[in-house]
């Protein structure tokens, strides 16, 4: 369970729906995304692996990959960048 108020012990932690769930993820994907050292290299091969057949855009907008099985889903293409950093570059 994943509680949204961690700073505020005096309240009872709120399950969140998967949709909050997803969102949060998002959020920290974006947060994280501002860390990378992003080069024109690393650049020039993530569009090489993205357009090799790696990656497919599903009709949600929503990005999975074939090192995964298909199974990840990725909510859009900074959470695919970062996934892609993590997975093959850092």
């Amino acid at each position: 369970m994943i509680n949204k108020n961690l700073n505020n012990k005096s309240t009872s932690p709120k399950k969140l729906n998967l949709n909050e769930v997803r969102d949060l993820i998002g959020k920290i994907i974006k947060e994280e995304s501002k860390n990378i050292m992003w080069t024109s290299d690393i650049e020039d091969d993530f569009n090489e692996w993205k357009d090799d057949d790696n990656v497919i855009k599903r009709p949600d907008g929503t990005y999975s990959t074939q090192d995964a099985n298909w199974k990840n889903k990725l909510n859009d293409l900074d959470a695919l960048k970062v996934y892609y950093y993590r997975s093959f570059v850092g």
